[in-house]
């Protein structure tokens, strides 16, 4: 279920609430500088005891800026599943932040799902009480 699409878009359940761990489910290498696009990729492979999780995902960071320029996922049968994106950085409430976030699924030919970040707030204080089941539960 964590694996399937989210309100049918090409993230996954999991992608949204982040039930896995890049930290605790993959063991990371930095694989070296690429060329297109431009950065650092660092290579991380799930462990053999990870549940439902991509086999293993590569991400390209903007070597001056630290920034993520490209993710690509791979199944757990080691294919290319899908390609996500980072453009259109910009300065938001002082942080840089990529602004456009496109993902592509592989065997979709002409399907894509954009995301657009128009305003981002840093360091929010919130309630104890924000995501609690009752508070879920109201409707307004």
């Amino acid at each position: 279920m964590m694996m399937g699409s989210w309100m049918g878009s090409d993230l996954t359940n999991d992608d949204i609430v982040r039930d896995s761990s890049y930290e605790d489910d993959y063991e990371s290498e930095v694989v070296g500088r690429t060329e297109d696009p431009p950065g650092w990729k660092i290579r991380m492979t799930a462990r053999p005891d990870a549940v439902g999780l991509w086999n293993s995902v590569e991400m390209v960071f903007a070597e001056d800026a630290w920034l993520p320029v490209m993710a690509q996922f791979y199944d757990r049968k080691d294919r290319l599943s899908r390609t996500m994106t980072f453009g259109e950085v910009k300065v938001m409430n002082g942080r840089r932040v990529p602004t456009l976030i496109t993902i592509i699924p592989e065997r979709e030919e002409g399907r894509r799902t954009e995301f657009r970040y128009l305003d981002v707030e840093f360091d929010v204080e919130l309630s104890d009480d924000t995501f609690s089941l009752s508070r879920l539960e109201r409707t307004h």
